[in-house]
């Protein structure tokens, strides 16, 4: 019994939505939730490889019970025209355990449209919704509170030097 998914944030009715001249990874994750062995899933991309490339390897395993990120790159070019569209069609073969002649696969198609829009002046600042000024927050955080400290510290030595002057 094999229970082979994929999931993707991206579908026909939420597109992808990219501006002229970016890149981007576009994850898309294999399941293997209530197989009895090993999936060892093929990737093939049918169309939008004028536009796309496999990040990683075109066969993954994907062991019971686990996920396996599997990534897209999407490059669009500098010229395409804001309100077109691309698609993005990937085949995912389950490879038959054994190598045998005979035995069992199954095919997925994904398909993730792709609809060009223009580039906004949010996205032209570098903030995106992970980030404080093009600064990651992890990054910003931290940055913080090492001023904090600084702060804290430098008021803590200034009390104790009043203090000996009374």
């Amino acid at each position: 019994v094999s229970a082979f998914g994929i999931g993707s944030q991206y579908w026909e009715q939420n597109p992808l939505t990219m501006y002229p001249g970016e890149e981007k990874d576009v994850l898309i994750v294999l399941q293997n939730m209530a197989g009895k062995e090993e999936v060892n899933v093929k990737s093939e991309l049918l169309e939008g490889s004028e536009i796309a490339e496999i990040r990683n390897y075109e066969t993954i395993a994907v062991p019971v019970g686990q996920k396996a990120d599997f990534l897209v790159k999407v490059s669009i070019p500098k010229e395409a025209i804001i309100g077109s569209s691309y698609n993005l069609r990937i085949s995912f073969l389950t490879i038959a355990p054994g190598g045998g002649n005979v035995g069992l696969s199954s095919s997925i198609e994904k398909n993730i449209p792709i609809n060009i829009v223009e580039k906004t002046a949010e996205s032209q600042s570098g903030i995106t919704g992970n980030a404080i000024l093009g600064i990651p927050f992890s990054t910003a955080y931290l940055i913080l509170a090492i001023l904090v400290l600084i702060i804290v510290a430098w008021i803590i030595v200034k009390k104790r030097k009043s203090g000996k002057k009374k």
